[in-house]
């Protein structure tokens, strides 16, 4: 019984998604400071953000419109409030074989995967830096 445990888990974690765990404040931190992420939604673009020092972030919708805010960590989730939205987002923020996939703790269920990573900052980001 213990060897057919010990299989079922190991297959378990060798599928994809299975065997990472959420990051946690220290490595997100560590994956995003200075970058710039690009989001899709099942395929399609669904959003960037720029991670600032001090955890600051700069959220890029669909739309153009660009959002200040901040990130902060609660247990595993990575959570964001913007401005004009006093409500957190929150994230479980997995770092995968093909860039990072989060998936929304908030009541709905979005699940974002990563399209692209960058060093340059969204253009947005000198309106709310003064830069």
């Amino acid at each position: 019984m213990k060897l057919i445990s010990a299989v079922s888990l190991f297959l378990l974690s060798t599928l994809p998604g299975m065997a990472s765990e959420p990051l946690g404040q220290k490595g997100f931190h560590e994956l995003t400071k200075g970058r710039t992420f690009t989001f899709s939604l099942n395929g399609e673009f669904y959003g960037a953000e720029t991670y600032l020092s001090g955890n600051r972030v700069i959220w890029q919708r669909q739309s153009g419109e660009c959002l200040p805010g901040h990130w902060y960590a609660q247990g595993k989730h990575i959570c964001f409030i913007y401005e004009n939205q006093p409500d957190p987002v929150c994230w479980e923020v997995y770092a995968e074989e093909n860039g990072l996939r989060v998936v929304s703790t908030s009541g709905t269920a979005t699940e974002l995967e990563e399209l692209s990573r960058d060093a340059a900052p969204l253009a947005c980001h000198q309106e709310y830096l003064g830069s």
